[in-house]
């Protein structure tokens, strides 16, 4: 039996979950699948080496993202199921972590879903038509142009 450290168990974890939440409509989305994806974007090894940077931007953090979710378009999957497994594998591997490398999670987009889209569709206090926007938009199918939108307005909205 292979011996794992409790960064590896975290991982395995961490890509479970991230496949189970980005799983929706796809056949074979397997722990395994996003375990070498997830290899294939360098996020492993950014999460493993965090406590060498300091804190995280914005703006950093974004352009990250980025890169980490064209990679995994690569692989055949929407921008928009990209972007879900970065954010629940990075949340995961990090509200599992000690505070010091948790708050690297400031930065960190929220999965982004049905409910979290619905929820904006019946937010008065954004435009109708945003709310209409929302209301029509399936996260699966989210281009990086409306992924990137999306987070800036749900920013903008939460003062973030």
């Amino acid at each position: 039996m292979q011996d794992y450290s409790h960064f590896d168990y975290k991982h395995h974890f961490a890509c479970w979950a991230a496949a189970r939440a980005a799983q929706r409509g796809v056949q074979g989305m397997t722990t395994k699948k996003v375990s070498k994806w997830i290899g294939l974007t360098g996020l492993k090894n950014f999460v493993a080496n965090l406590n060498e940077f300091s804190p995280i931007t914005a703006e950093n953090y974004d352009c990250q993202h980025l890169e980490w979710c064209r990679i995994l378009e690569t692989q055949g999957i929407s921008f928009g199921r990209a972007a879900k497994i970065v954010a629940v594998y990075i949340k995961a591997m990090l509200t599992t972590s000690n505070e010091a490398i948790a708050s690297h999670c400031r930065h960190v987009h929220p999965p982004i879903d049905r409910q979290v889209l619905q929820a904006l569709a019946k937010a008065k206090t954004l435009p109708y038509t945003s709310r209409s926007k929302y209301r029509s938009t399936s996260w699966t199918q989210l281009t990086e142009l409306e992924y990137t939108n999306l987070i800036a307005s749900i920013e903008s909205r939460l003062a973030l």
